[in-house]
């Protein structure tokens, strides 16, 4: 039941671990776009 217990609880870990990585992912993507966006202004002034 414990080992059960560990493996179910190391994978919820490990699904929250991804999910994190993935928004820190998409995050980067987003301000990348925003400083592509930027310089975009920049260079149009």
């Amino acid at each position: 039941v414990a080992r059960k217990l560990d493996a179910q609880m190391k994978a919820e870990m490990e699904e929250e671990e991804r999910i994190a990585r993935e928004k820190d992912e998409a995050n980067k993507a987003v301000i990348k776009e925003c400083a592509d966006v930027q310089a975009t202004i920049d260079a149009d002034r």
